[in-house]
């Protein structure tokens, strides 16, 4: 999810060489429990987080006297691009932490690998399928150039 993006951005700006880190090390207390809110169904709460995340982000570069300007407009527009996704998305947002304390599956590797494997047998049918209608061509052009004088030499 882009959550990763929002974190990892954040913390190179808190590395950076900005004079006034205050308001992002504000930013980053709502930073850290995007995913805890996300993870337990909290979508609104979240948006709410991303707002704050970026009007602080904003003070940031009035703060910073236009110093470090393009790196802290990126981070906010993945801190919009996530709120956005999560508007979106409100109706899909699954509760996992709900479905993990209820014992329930949360993982979807099951479904991906029962589609990953009905892929690949159609694939598998289908070159079988295409290697029935052309016959083998035994050529020289398609040997490695390590062979090619073995070849020459046999034909």
């Amino acid at each position: 999810m882009r959550v990763r993006h929002v974190e990892q951005a954040l913390a190179g700006l808190l590395v950076s060489d900005l004079e006034q880190k205050g308001q992002l090390r504000y930013v980053d207390l709502d930073v850290s429990r995007l995913r805890h809110l996300i993870w337990n169904g909290y979508g609104d709460e979240a948006r709410r987080a991303l707002r704050n995340i970026t009007d602080m982000a904003a003070n940031a570069i009035w703060l910073n006297a236009q110093r470090g300007k393009a790196r802290i407009e990126r981070f906010i527009q993945l801190a919009s691009e996530l709120r956005t996704y999560l508007t979106l998305n409100e109706a899909a947002l699954v509760d996992y932490g709900r479905r993990y304390r209820a014992r329930l599956r949360i993982a979807t590797s099951g479904a991906e690998s029962v589609v990953n494997s009905l892929v690949n047998a159609r694939t598998n049918k289908r070159d079988r399928c295409a290697g029935h209608r052309r016959p083998p061509i035994a050529s020289s052009r398609c040997a490695p150039p390590s062979l090619m004088g073995v070849y020459a030499q046999v034909t």
